[in-house]
Order: structure tokens, then C-alpha cells, then sequence
């Protein structure tokens, strides 16, 4: 990173104006036409090429109310998804019947979202909020490589179970991945999100490899595994019957998981793709886009929240493990029969942790 001239700091009456009698606008708008008057000091976005954190400019002074919003925003957002993904390591790593291919890809996006959650969501949001990176150079180029890694982690693994949804449905016949395919798939999953995550510039180029492309091989996977569940009518003995509900299950919940996610973070990738052919050129543009931007940045961020809650209402074995593990909460009714029975929790602690159920069940 290129080191840039010390902005100059206003004075301590512009300060105590701004941030006694103006709000979060005002405040912008003073800071950014501070620093169209140094053009030699550059405090940009951390995705773009020309950044330099090394400028010590004075941080933005919100209003208070604006301040303490954001801050319970961002970090509830990073606690719900802490301790929703770490319960769901916990509920697939501790129970045998939960090491399926599809759960092992489902445990691979809760790593993920740990991952952003701890190394780059509270990091990204002070800095992106107050305009001032305060925690050094050397982590600048951590934050952004723990920003593309694990979403690259996330979107691949959406796609390779996306693939594996439409085999499994679409090509029954063929022979479902076992364990060694799937630890291959999840290391080069990680492999091409590190690479990808490596360079310190966000251009159209991620874009389409992070976000385009997998969205048009998901929208493609599931679109056929759609057609062969509503022409597959669940006739025949009762194992068949249970066989094909459990399939339309687990590709209705897979598909939720990819279309949130692609919700979600469509304004994100918009935003960016947007401002690569658009320059803001006046003060109030850049407040504009700012504020727009603490928005879209946290929209993408929920969505590190969202899975584990899907999983509860939309599968009965994920439902039972949550409810065992809150069951200290009074809202929460945590049945040890249920965990013992759903769950198989005698056979617990026997095991490795990379050992498939004898049959490869959906979940």
C-alpha cells in the first residue's frame, strides 16, 4: 500500500459543531470536502486499487443515535451468526448421521461464514462507517483477503451441492460421491477461494467467476432438478415414497440456501459493477453512496445469519439438534428422547469424524 500525505485535521470547533448539531450527512460532507482540498491524501474504499489507509484523517463523528444503531446492527448480526454456524458444526460433526456428502457441504459454508463473521465483518463495518482504517496496514490486506475467501468458499460450495442436487435427481443411476470425492471437492473449494481472494483489487472480473457464473449454473441445476421432482410423483412401496419426499426436501431447502444468498448479495456486486463505470463528482454524491453502501454491506452480511435458520425450519434432524442445544432457554423445549432417537446420539464419540452413514442419506 502506497503511503499518502497526513490529511490535516480541522479544528476542534469544526468538530464539536458537527458533531453536537449535525447528523451523519453533514458530517460526511465536511470530511469529503476536506479531502477534495488535499488531493495528495486518498482515504478510499478498501476494494479499490487506489487505496491508501495509511492517511490519518480524523474520524467521521456520527450522531449518537446513528452511531449506537449500527453498532447493534452490525454486531448482532455477527453474534446471531457466530452461534448459529458454530451449532452447526457441532450438530454434524458430533452426530453420525449427520456426516452426509450434503451436511459435509453444509458444515463447509458454516466455516465460511464463521470465517467473515470473526476476520472481516466488524473490521470492514468500522472502517466502512467512520471513513478511517485504524487497525493497521498489515491487517488491511488480511481483512480483504478474509472478505473474498470466504465468500468464494460459499458460492462454490453452493455450486458443487447445486451439481450434486442435479445428479442425485436428475441422474439417479450414476454413483453418488463418497467420502474421499467430497474432502477433494471441499480442498479445492478452499484452494480456488484463497486464490481468488489473494489479489487486492475487486474488479468485474471476480465478479463474474464469484457471483455471474455460479448463478447461472445454479439457476440452470436447479431449474432441471425442478422438472424431474414434479414429473417424479412419489408412487410405489413406502421406502420409495419416503426416498423421493426426502429428495424434493433437500433440494428445496439446498435451492433456498443459493437463492437467499444470491438476494441477498446482488445490490453488493451491483453496487461495485456500477461504480466501475461511474465516478461520484460532487460532495453530496459521495454522501449519497456512502450511506447506500453501510446498507448493501450489511444486507450481504445477513446473510451469514440465514442458513442455520433455514436448516431449523426445514429439516427435522438440524430442527432437534438446535432445540437440544438451546434447550436452557425458557422459549425453548429440548426433548432428550427426541435428540436420542433423531439424532442417534448413543453412538456418539465412536468414530471418526470423516465417517459416512452406511447409507448416504440426504441429511
Amino acid at each position: 500500500m502506497k503511503k499518502s500525505k497526513l490529511c490535516p485535521l480541522p479544528s476542534p470547533s469544526l468538530l464539536n459543531a458537527t458533531s453536537t448539531t449535525n447528523g451523519f450527512f453533514d458530517d460526511l460532507k465536511i470530511y469529503l470536502d476536506l479531502l477534495e482540498s488535499t488531493p495528495n491524501c486518498s482515504c478510499h474504499d478498501a476494494y479499490l486499487p487506489e487505496i491508501s489507509l495509511n492517511c490519518e484523517s480524523f474520524p467521521i463523528q456520527h450522531a449518537i443515535p446513528t452511531q449506537i444503531f449500527y453498532a447493534t446492527l452490525f454486531t448482532s448480526t455477527i453474534i446471531l451468526s457466530l452461534i448459529g454456524n458454530i451449532t452447526v458444526l457441532w450438530i454434524v460433526l458430533r452426530h453420525r448421521k449427520m456426516r452426509t456428502v450434503t451436511n459435509y457441504y453444509l458444515l463447509n459454508l458454516a466455516i465460511a461464514d464463521i470465517s467473515i463473521s470473526i476476520f472481516n465483518t466488524g473490521f470492514s463495518w468500522i472502517y466502512n462507517f467512520y471513513y478511517h482504517w485504524m487497525f493497521g496496514s498489515f491487517y488491511c490486506k488480511i481483512n480483504h483477503l478474509m472478505g473474498v475467501t470466504p465468500i468464494c468458499g460459499s458460492i462454490f460450495t453452493m455450486l458443487v451441492m447445486g451439481l450434486d442436487r442435479y445428479y442425485a435427481i436428475v441422474h439417479p443411476l450414476k454413483k453418488r460421491p463418497g467420502r474421499r470425492v467430497t474432502v477433494c471437492a471441499i480442498a479445492t473449494i478452499w484452494f480456488l477461494s484463497i486464490a481468488f481472494g489473494i489479489p487486492a483489487l475487486y474488479n468485474n472480473t471476480l465478479v463474474i467467476i464469484q457471483y455471474v457464473l455460479p448463478l447461472i449454473v445454479l439457476s440452470w441445476a436447479y431449474y432441471r432438478v425442478g422438472i424431474v421432482l414434479r414429473k417424479d410423483q412419489p408412487v410405489g412401496d413406502s421406502h420409495h415414497k419416503k426416498s423421493i419426499k426426502s429428495k424434493k426436501k433437500a433440494a428445496y431447502m439446498l435451492g433456498l440456501v443459493a437463492l437467499i444468498f444470491m438476494i441477498v448479495w446482488l445490490p453488493y456486486h451491483t453496487y461495485y459493477f456500477v461504480l466501475s463505470f461511474y465516478t461520484p463528482s460532487s460532495p453530496s454524491e459521495h454522501v449519497t453512496i456512502h450511506f447506500i453502501y453501510i446498507n448493501i454491506y450489511w444486507l450481504a452480511m445477513s446473510s451469514t445469519v440465514v442458513n442455520p435458520i433455514i436448516y431449523y425450519y426445514m429439516n427435522k434432524r438440524f430442527r432437534v439438534g438446535f432445540s437440544y442445544a438451546f434447550r436452557w432457554l425458557p422459549c425453548v423445549r429440548g426433548s432428550h428422547r427426541d435428540y436420542r432417537s433423531v439424532l442417534n446420539a448413543s453412538q456418539n464419540g465412536r468414530t471418526s469424524l470423516l465417517t459416512f452413514p452406511a447409507q448416504n442419506s440426504v441429511f
